[in-house]
């Protein structure tokens, strides 16, 4: 009966095992193929073997028992002793090859066979078991340990004192001491040589002793010094030799690959490999983006070629977390769920963001995106894809130009956010907006009086808008608590003109309280302003430094309008742009250059507005300026195009000014009316 059982516990091994995945399935030869776990399982058939023999000559008893004397000491074997340790060495075969198939991960206990299984899969091209492989041992193949460093040999013992060089310092002393009471013997009288002779000999006597003296307790000094050096240093190096064996008993005793972990980091840098990264390996490309402990990895080489595959494939995690992370934070950011890993592990923690420089592989693809638009036999994004109203808006975000402007504008609110103090490269937007105006062409797909003429329309829109929501954020941010009412209209009493003399007394007067009320509550806004726009008291983040186009050392804000700036012209300088277009972008602009012209003169919003005029002056003006920027700008502005806006931008910017700004009459001077 225990032989069946032992039969049928060998028969679910064998089916379990036929039915585990491939990657689970090899583990048998990493973690189970060596000296040990063969001889284990090869001492544990014997006894089974033997204990069957056995069970067959005891039952061929008549007694069913059989006694055997082994150095003066008789044991009886019975039935149930010899099924007994049957059964546990079947069951000890049973949970290892159990333990061995249900850990999550299992020890690498024979490294060759891995590496052997690594190199075959890539070149057969069984990519699925490839990746299981190396997510199921992502420790150790690719966040291994570091290997401990050997401390310097210990020096040999040797109490060494430089006789010679302080014999040297001696002598020299003594020479000099010499000299100097020699000095004073000159001149001395010839009857005083005799008695000069004996005091003289006498000094140098006393001189050398005291040289003695000297030598002998420097020469301790130096002994004892030595001394205490030397058994400190042996402290230090026995201490570090110490910490070095015990660590090394632990790398050797832990989950290490050395081999097989340098050609994991070597498979995930190959170009093909990182092909995956969009779907197969996806997963592995994020544990490894989120992994801060790595050490000795080239992890940003690795995080780059993860995020230019997402951006190269449509419907990848990319995708997914930038179209369902869109709701706000309550201002102008958007709140980072931990629902969408990717985007998460990215800007949760900018430090992250920072020290992978995520910023540089979705801008690069991006361009290249664009770019080769020109290679093709027609750019589809002269087409209306993404700008037809009737297809649904989520369409946008299956484009991989707007998925990468978009993870800009995410980027860039959550560094602000953080509070970060440089630019984080927010210019990639100044290369995009040149790149698409290269490709930009009217075809017959566009529709040149439509508010987004072709796709090209749509994508500069969205940038300049999103520059635009950043400059409001840094507005936002300086605001003060109290509520501020600068955008209201001016109060408007309307009066009847057959009023009563009276009626029109009373009236004004109330109208004189409600001017002296919120002139009151005008003033305590303005020190409010004040108090909270104080250039000492705000953030490297919101700081202002020189009224300039150098874009060395520039925090979000400043960055942001140097960069819209630049982007305008590179609109406006595009013949192939409509002037309507070229209408819509400029009012854009100029009606956040408004808004911050609005606040008090000397706040760090009106100041950012200065920044905004001296950058347009200097793109119309400067030695590099377009004439074209020039032309079209002041088309524009004064609206004599013959575009749906007759009466221009500068129309649009003068009746918005509730605040009586005269901006319009600045940028007369700068445009030219």
């Amino acid at each position: 009966m225990a032989e069946l059982l032992v039969f049928t516990l060998l028969a679910a091994i064998a089916a379990v095992y036929s039915i585990l995945p491939r990657h689970r399935q090899l583990r048998v030869r990493y973690s189970l193929w060596t000296r040990g776990g063969l001889g284990f399982i090869g001492l544990m058939f014997i006894v089974i073997i033997l204990t069957y023999w056995l069970s067959i000559l005891v039952q061929s008893r008549e007694q069913n028992t059989l006694s055997i004397s082994i150095l003066d000491r008789s044991t009886t074997i019975t039935p149930l002793y010899v099924e007994s340790v049957q059964l546990v060495a079947i069951l000890s075969i049973v949970a290892l090859f159990t333990i061995l198939f249900m850990k999550s991960n299992v020890r690498i206990r024979n490294e060759d066979n891995l590496l052997e299984i690594l190199r075959n899969f890539y070149n057969q091209e069984e990519y699925t078991t490839l990746v299981n492989l190396l997510k199921e041992n992502y420790r150790p193949l690719i966040n291994h340990p570091s290997s401990p460093v050997h401390p310097e040999s210990l020096m040999k013992e040797r109490w060494v004192i430089v006789e010679a060089g302080e014999n040297q310092q001696a002598d020299t002393e003594w020479e000099e001491d010499e000299e100097e009471e020699e000095e004073g013997e000159e001149g001395k009288k010839e009857d005083e040589e005799e008695e000069e002779e004996l005091n003289k000999a006498w000094r140098r006597q006393i001189r050398e002793t005291r040289q003695k003296i000297r030598f002998h307790l420097t020469n301790l000094r130096h002994r004892v010094s030595n001394t205490v050096d030397d058994w400190s240093k042996q402290i230090k190096q026995k201490s570090r030799l110490l910490r070095y064996y015990v660590a090394r008993l632990r790398y050797r005793t832990g989950n290490t690959a050395e081999d097989a972990s340098e050609y994991s980091e070597t498979l995930l840098l190959d170009p093909d490999f990182a092909e995956l990264y969009s779907d197969l390996a996806s997963e592995l490309g994020l544990e490894i983006l989120r992994d801060d402990s790595l050490e000795n990895f080239r992890r940003q080489d690795v995080v780059h070629r993860y995020l230019r595959a997402q951006l190269k494939t449509e419907n990848t995690l990319l995708y997914r977390d930038l179209e369902q992370n869109t709701a706000s934070d309550g201002s102008y950011g958007y709140k980072l769920e931990e629902e969408n890993r990717l985007v998460y592990g990215l800007f949760s923690d900018f430090e992250r963001a920072k020290d992978l420089n995520v910023y540089k592989p979705i801008g690069d693809q991006t361009q290249e995106i664009i770019r080769q638009q020109r290679r093709e036999e027609f750019d589809e994004y002269n087409d209306q894809r993404l700008s037809n109203t009737r297809i649904q808006d989520d369409y946008i975000f299956r484009d991989p130009v707007f998925v990468g402007i978009q993870f800009f504008d995410v980027m860039v609110r959550a560094a602000f956010d953080q509070e970060v103090s440089w630019h984080v490269w927010l210019s990639y937007y100044e290369s995009f907006t040149r790149e698409i105006c290269r490709n930009y062409e009217t075809t017959e797909y566009s529709d040149p009086d439509a508010e987004w003429p072709n796709d090209y329309s749509r994508l500069l829109y969205e940038m300049v808008s999103n520059m635009r929501n950043w400059i409001k954020m840094m507005e936002e941010e300086l605001k003060p608590d109290t509520e501020s009412d600068q955008n209201e209209s001016p109060y408007v009493l309307d009066v009847n003109l057959e009023v009563s003399r009276s009626e029109t007394e009373s009236l004004s007067e109330v109208q004189n309280d409600s001017d002296n009320k919120e002139q009151a509550e005008s003033e305590d806004r303005s020190d409010d302003e004040k108090e909270q726009q104080d250039p000492a008291k705000v953030g490297d983040h919101l700081q202002l430094g020189s009224i300039s186009t150098d874009r060395v050392r520039r925090n979000i804000p400043e960055m942001t309008v140097i960069i819209l700036i630049s982007c305008h012209e590179e609109i406006l300088t595009t013949d192939d742009i409509p002037l309507q277009f070229m209408d819509y972008i400029t009012e854009t602009i100029l009606l956040c250059l408004l808004d911050l012209r609005e606040y008090g003169e000397g706040s760090l919003q009106w100041r950012y507005s200065e920044l905004m005029l001296h950058c347009l002056s200097e793109n119309l003006t400067g030695n590099q300026a377009d004439p074209r920027y020039h032309e079209n700008l002041k088309r524009v502005y004064r609206g004599d195009y013959g575009g749906i806006g007759i009466y221009g931008v500068r129309h649009e910017v003068s009746v918005k000014d509730n605040q009586m700004t005269d901006l319009v009459e600045e940028l007369d001077e700068i445009i030219g009316s």
